[in-house]
């Protein structure tokens, strides 16, 4: 039989941002950066940015994509947090994609931000928030500036541009529910459980597993009928995995 294969934990990869193309269009001159505010809601670390390029886009042109902290006191991107390299592209209507410097950021706002070389960029958004979108321009070709200067220009609207991260949870962590009915994070049952979720859970259920988890430990961690209520089933299946792995491994 196939041998199982012992993974790495699979933790999600997220966005945050705007995910679908806007409905309305905009276009940037020559030399101008364009920044978006959007939340991230919780610590995770930033493998890539993604700007829709609309239909009318100037061909070739060359790209910078970038994130910001948050400037509260002057509703502004502030200090730069990471950016790509430059990126020429020579299609249109389709999402760029641009890895960066694997870059851990704590929960707070974070403005996106590309920067143009030739100029006509034509970007897609829809209504958003107040002063969302931030504008400015630049003498000549050259890195983003640090920190982001005064805005020229803002924009009510959201852009469609995201950044993707993966979530810093340790994996110890994973097994909240279970810790709590073992009663011991050293149980040898949550061996096998953790072996489980790397090797089968899928992205969006371990996600969605560490937001309930948590949750669900909490209210069953001093009822002791809870506890064994939840084991009982557990205990069955860590049974019927050890003899799956058992009979894939031999």
């Amino acid at each position: 039989m196939r041998r199982l294969t012992r993974l790495r934990p699979r933790l999600p990869v997220l966005p945050f941002g705007k995910t679908d193309i806007g409905a309305n269009n905009g276009w940037a001159p020559k030399f101008w950066a364009v920044a978006c505010k959007y939340p991230l809601a919780e610590k995770g670390t930033v493998t890539s940015i993604v700007l829709y390029i609309g239909r009318y886009a100037h061909l070739p042109e060359t790209y910078r994509l970038a994130i910001y902290s948050h400037d509260a006191v002057n509703n502004k991107p502030g200090s730069l947090l990471v950016e790509t390299a430059e990126i020429e592209i020579n299609q249109r209507r389709f999402w760029l994609t641009a890895e960066v410097s694997p870059t851990t950021l704590p929960p707070g706002d974070y403005w996106l931000a590309f920067k143009t070389k030739v100029g006509d960029t034509h970007w897609m958004a829809d209504p958003g928030d107040v002063k969302q979108i931030a504008g400015k321009g630049f003498p000549s070709w050259s890195p983003f500036s640090d920190p982001f200067p005064i805005p020229e220009s803002y924009l009510d609207y959201a852009l469609s541009i995201y950044a993707t991260y993966t979530l810093e949870i340790p994996p110890e962590r994973a097994c909240f529910v279970a810790t709590a009915a073992y009663g011991s994070p050293l149980a040898s049952e949550l061996n096998v459980l953790r072996r489980f979720r790397d090797s089968c859970l899928p992205h969006t259920i371990v996600h969605a597993y560490y937001k309930i988890g948590p949750y669900l430990a909490k209210i069953i961690k001093n009822k002791e009928a809870l506890k064994k209520f939840v084991r009982e089933p557990l205990n069955v299946f860590v049974r019927l995995y050890r003899k799956v792995e058992k009979q894939c491994n031999d």
